[in-house]
């Protein structure tokens, strides 16, 4: 509750357009707030990272995996199928439509490919990732009429995103604040010797 006062104190106030005039001129003057986010149908192979198969690290075997796909001398199906096997806790294989969206590198790698590529393996947290990009579609602005009924929640939301953010980096500055992402990293990766042999 405290830190919520705070914040409502500090942040810059924001206001839902007054009307559909005011909606459509932010809509005009704010083109960055009315993306649609690319998606793209998903095949997804997981693994913990501290999984050995056959010998090699997730990571490695998911490489060579990924090479033998790419040659055409192994079917994507195959490699979900054993990895079904390996890790049957998380769904493999096809997992449906998904926005690219976020501040992710998984998800920011994954915006940057072109349909049809494999990517991967990425190491995130306690796992390893393989991902192929069945179809993609790739972002683009709303139009007017894509954009009319939502464009003063919109309006509000970003300006709240805008205002949080340029706060938090406000205070990230005045206070010296730097976040050491390999800390957070090692966070959640598997204590040596904790691997599991499949």
């Amino acid at each position: 509750v405290y830190a919520h006062a705070v914040q409502a104190k500090l942040a810059p106030k924001c206001e839902r357009p007054a009307d559909a005039a005011a909606a459509r001129r932010f809509f005009d003057e704010n083109p960055q707030a009315f993306q649609i986010a690319p998606t793209a149908r998903l095949t997804r192979i997981m693994l913990p990272s501290g999984l050995t198969v056959d010998g090699l690290s997730s990571s490695d075997w998911l490489a060579q995996r990924a090479r033998s796909v790419a040659a055409g001398t192994t079917a994507l199906a195959d490699v979900a199928a054993r990895a079904e096997a390996l890790y049957p806790e998380q769904p493999q294989g096809d997992v449906g439509w998904v926005r690219l969206e976020g501040d992710n590198t998984v998800i920011r790698r994954l915006a940057e490919a072109k349909q049809g590529e494999l990517v991967g393996p990425l190491s995130e947290g306690n796992f390893v990732y393989l991902y192929h990009l069945e179809t993609k579609r790739e972002g683009r602005p709303m139009r007017w009429e894509e954009a009319e009924t939502s464009a003063a929640a919109r309006a509000l939301a970003y300006c709240r995103s805008q205002a949080d953010t340029a706060l938090r980096q406000a205070l990230f500055e005045k206070y010296g604040v730097r976040v050491d992402e390999q800390a957070v990293k090692a966070m959640f990766e598997a204590p040596p010797g904790q691997g599991k042999q499949r």
